[in-house]
């Protein structure tokens, strides 16, 4: 296995569309540089998926295998539980596989992923 920040600089994130990917870049600049919090969300929420990518791609997993060790090697930052649901939403917003993210999430990953931070 690759080490997290490897894998952020050398992967590509996916986005779910032309949209998803210009929000983003929105939020980017209206907000990353001058909110701590929202840039800790956007940064682990970027190295999730992008952990989340590379597990699927390079080692064959499903994205329900891959989610809790792709959350545990993202969390270079020591996020908190407070910033669990807005990265959540993040990756379900922008990620190429936003929706079924989503859905393990909605039944029960919430609380089995909640439970690490």
């Amino acid at each position: 296995m690759r080490d997290m920040k490897t894998i952020d600089a050398h992967t590509l994130l996916q986005f779910s569309s032309y949209e998803a990917q210009e929000k983003w870049l929105k939020m980017i600049k209206d907000n990353y540089f001058n909110d701590d919090f929202i840039s800790k969300c956007m940064d682990f929420a970027r190295r999730w998926a992008k952990s989340m990518q590379y597990q699927m791609k390079r080692q064959g997993k499903t994205l329900e295998d891959s989610v809790l060790d792709a959350a545990i090697e993202a969390n270079i930052d020591n996020i908190t539980v407070e910033h669990l649901d807005t990265a959540i939403s993040y990756v379900s917003e922008i990620w190429k596989y936003g929706d079924t993210f989503q859905k393990w999430v909605d039944n029960g990953g919430y609380d089995i992923i909640k439970s690490l931070f």
